[in-house]
């Protein structure tokens, strides 16, 4: 598949490379719309919908097509979304394998169609949160639906990790964390982005993460 192998390449040139909420009781339940350009989108799913976060709920309907793409231990699965169900046509939409869609874990959404969106609905995750990374390369996201720079959204980078910004058809930004400045030993870490700081991303976006070794995003979030 052209898609699968685009794919395919894009995670090996990471490998290569230098809201609206309401309250209900003590939760918080709502939802995040994310809008998607025609084509492939690295997004996640930022709310918790307490019964598995499974695809055919989280997702349960997008057009024709659509078709989800997972990244684990080198290699993509994918979902694909059947506006009618061939062993069952008046069944409605179905999705061709099952497939979890947690917080905290992203993935490429592909859609043929620009002016298309998702919508997610769940609970807020709060409390101590943990995220964890495996050495290498994963896609990994914020657990809360929180814009901003990832340091702030509490991950705690190794020195070398890097983060590749998808940009669509423009392919990757990269950003590495540095854990000392060479121009200046005595400041700390910083990234190799124009300002030094941590990368930035939006509500639902997803990155690619390169971990030089197993590790853990943490975060304590609360509501308040």
């Amino acid at each position: 598949m052209k898609t699968q192998s685009l794919l395919l390449t894009a995670a090996a040139v990471c490998l290569g490379a230098t809201s609206a909420f309401g309250a209900v009781s003590s939760n918080i339940v709502g939802y995040t719309k994310l809008s998607l350009n025609a084509g492939l989108n690295l997004i996640a799913n930022t709310l918790d919908n307490k019964s598995g976060n499974k695809i055919a709920d989280v997702i349960p309907a997008v057009p024709d097509g659509t078709t989800v793409y997972q990244y684990s231990g080198g290699t993509f699965s994918s979902a694909q979304f059947l506006a009618n169900d061939p062993a069952n046509p008046s069944a409605g939409g179905i999705w061709s394998a099952d497939a979890t869609l947690a917080p905290g874990n992203g993935f490429f959404i592909d859609v043929g169609a620009a002016a298309t969106s998702v919508v997610f609905v769940g609970e807020v995750l709060q409390g101590s949160l943990s995220n964890p990374i495996p050495s290498g390369l994963s896609i990994k996201s914020s657990q809360v639906p929180q814009a901003g720079a990832l340091d702030a959204l509490g991950l705690v980078a190794g020195d070398g990790d890097t983060v590749f910004v998808y940009k669509g058809a423009a392919g990757y930004d990269g950003f590495q964390f540095l854990a000392n400045d060479p121009a200046n030993p005595s400041a700390g870490g910083i990234w190799t982005t124009t300002d030094s700081a941590a990368p930035q991303i939006a509500v639902g976006q997803a990155v690619f993460y390169s971990s030089g070794g197993q590790a853990t995003w943490n975060r304590t979030f609360t509501v308040n």
